[in-house]
């Protein structure tokens, strides 16, 4: 056998090998695309009207890193419709962000969640016809409790100081009457009594909020009309 012959061969074996190398690689590049892509339904939450919130995570599950995955929080209209209402920026993801406590408003033309972090929570509160986040970044960063009056016409926000975190107020908002987008405060504790002190007991009836403030001890009751924006 002539030694150019033998040389051809090797050269071809090794072309050959190279390719199928890159192949490999190739292959295994689109792939790591498509798991990174890869979303698992986490949760799904129904509305009487036909709506739906479904929470996914995207990327490849691993057990020591499941909250890192970034999530999407979407809603599935009545009419086929499909909207993303949010996603876990990835800048947060290294602060364990993870999207909990997900609810409808009373008719489901809201959608509120807590983003749930490392060191705090941040909590929202999309108007899903517009993808508008209505909560104000005033009070975004707290422990809050939500709740909506009749025919979502009106929403009040309780925000609550965190001693861990140092975040928060104790403090009630509500909205104007008819706009939910447009939210007023109504009391806040002053923040030297904050350990001792809470807005609690809080529930609608109608067109007011009732709630309690609880101050060094003391318990004083509290009712808010909505429509005239007065105190009691």
């Amino acid at each position: 056998m002539k030694p150019s012959s033998v040389t051809g061969k090797h050269i071809r074996a090794v072309i050959i090998l190279l390719i199928c190398l890159i192949l490999v690689s190739v292959a295994g590049f689109w792939s790591s695309i498509k798991d990174s892509n890869k979303e698992e339904l986490l949760e799904t939450i129904t509305h009487p009207s036909g709506k739906e919130l479904r929470l996914f995570a995207q990327g490849t599950k691993d057990e020591l890193v499941e909250s890192q995955r970034m999530q999407i929080l979407r809603v599935h209209l009545s009419n086929g419709q499909v909207k993303d209402l949010y996603s876990t920026p990835p800048e947060l993801l290294e602060y364990r962000a993870t999207i909990k406590e997900i609810h409808f408003s009373a008719q489901g033309d809201y959608a509120s969640f807590v983003l749930s972090l490392w060191e705090g929570s941040e909590l929202h509160i999309f108007d899903i016809e517009t993808g508008r986040d209505i909560v104000p970044s005033t009070i975004k960063n707290s422990a809050a409790d939500v709740f909506w009056g009749i025919d979502d016409s009106f929403v009040v926000i309780v925000d609550h100081h965190s001693p861990f975190s140092g975040s928060g107020q104790e403090a009630l908002y509500v909205s104007e009457y008819g706009n939910p987008a447009t939210l007023r405060k109504v009391i806040t504790i002053p923040p030297g009594a904050l350990f001792d002190s809470r807005v609690e007991n809080v529930r609608i009836e109608g067109n007011k909020v009732l709630f309690s403030t609880k101050e060094a001890g003391k318990v004083t009751e509290h009712v808010f009309d909505v429509e005239t924006n007065k105190l009691d």
